[in-house]
């Protein structure tokens, strides 16, 4: 399972990719780096000017995974100040996302007999 985050430029909507401890690939010129304890992403505008954006509003945090009855790779992305998520793939399976009691996430599927998988995304 691949952690990952995706970010997206408040100028030009460009999506930057990387890992919360290592490099990103920087979708546009604008993005200059994430920090992680502070929260916050920084981007550069055209005039040079530095500008620190939240990263819950800009930032989902990602998680690649495969189906366990298609093994088709999916990966789902939540926006933490949103409280939301979705999903990216085209997995007929998959049906939705849930944290239980311990704070785990589950991602949930359904199989042509109508029978339920999980799978525990940590």
């Amino acid at each position: 399972m691949k952690h990952y985050m995706k970010v997206e430029c408040p100028i030009c909507g460009k999506i930057t990719y990387g890992r919360e401890q290592g490099q990103f690939h920087q979708g546009c010129d604008h993005f200059e780096r994430v920090d992680v304890k502070e929260s916050v992403v920084l981007f550069v505008n055209d005039f040079g000017e530095e500008l620190p954006v939240d990263l819950s509003a800009v930032g989902d945090r990602c998680l690649s995974f495969n189906c366990p009855i298609c093994n088709e790779q999916l990966d789902a992305c939540i926006r933490e100040a949103a409280k939301e998520y979705k999903i990216e793939g085209k997995c007929p399976h998959f049906e939705e996302l849930k944290t239980d009691e311990q704070g785990v996430m589950l991602a949930y599927f359904i199989d042509d007999e109508q029978n339920q998988r999980s799978i525990k995304l940590v």
